[in-house]
């Protein structure tokens, strides 16, 4: 009796997306700042955003995690998600008298801080600051750390969340070079746990650890794997000048939008 092969259906290509974005644009009032974006964010990947200053890079994820109104629509396909934000900078007294494990704590607990952390939750705040290499911080000032410190502090923290994507705006600001090469080890470590989106200034770090590659000049220029973004001719025609001292090859452009 002839027997017949299952054959699973194919899965949907939006199920691989986290985030599908068309025709978005954002305006501040008679400034145009995006313009017919259109472009997705593949799931559990490390989405990574480049471009010249200026090219509404920071806008982009602005838009996506709901901080700035936009034209066009930006849809999450699979889920409803819980999304962590970093951001470039965040401002605050380096003199204030607060500990990271504190600093943990906001939002988390009604902890009073004049009382000893309970063991359950400084365990809690150890277990997310080991994943980033900063169980020693604990104790620590929060205006004593460096600016690899800080970001990992603020990455620990954002992990407490358990998002399903994580939103980075240019982490490695005011990051050395061995702050930023710790940093980019971490994230790649967490990319088959959820989706990660980060804008980008560094391009050989963008390369290294990026999966996917939007490169933004207030549209979208390219998108696509490294290996075919990383020509010369087309992030020439990103940033709109010649990088090739960067390193970046010649060859076809091979781009995907």
């Amino acid at each position: 009796m002839p027997t017949t092969e299952s054959v699973s259906p194919p899965i949907p290509e939006k199920l691989f997306d986290a985030v599908v974005i068309k025709d978005m644009g954002v305006s501040y009032g008679s400034q145009e700042i995006l313009k017919d974006v259109t472009t997705s964010i593949p799931m559990k990947k490390l989405t990574v955003i480049i471009g010249p200053n200026g090219a509404g890079k920071s806008t982009l994820v602005l838009a996506i995690i709901g901080a700035v109104p936009h034209t066009g629509t930006i849809e999450f396909p699979n889920t409803n998600p819980i999304l962590s934000y970093i951001p470039q900078r965040l401002d605050f007294d380096r003199h204030l008298p607060m500990t990271v494990e504190e600093f943990m704590a906001l939002g988390r607990t009604v902890w009073p801080m004049w009382l000893k952390c309970p063991k359950k939750l400084r365990e809690q705040f150890l277990h997310y600051l080991g994943l980033v290499k900063a169980r020693t911080l604990l104790k620590r000032p929060l205006g004593s750390l460096s600016g690899g410190e800080t970001q990992r502090v603020f990455l620990a923290r954002a992990l407490m969340d358990k998002p399903d994507m994580l939103v980075l705006d240019e982490p490695e600001a005011g990051v050395d070079v061995y702050g930023e090469k710790l940093l980019c080890e971490i994230l790649d470590t967490f990319k088959k746990d959820f989706t990660i989106v980060m804008v980008s200034h560094d391009l050989a770090a963008a390369k290294t650890h990026g999966d996917w590659i939007i490169g933004l000049n207030r549209t979208v220029i390219c998108c696509g794997p490294p290996d075919n973004i990383f020509q010369k001719d087309v992030i020439t025609s990103t940033f709109g000048l010649d990088l090739a001292a960067l390193g970046v090859e010649e060859g076809p452009a091979g781009k995907t939008h």
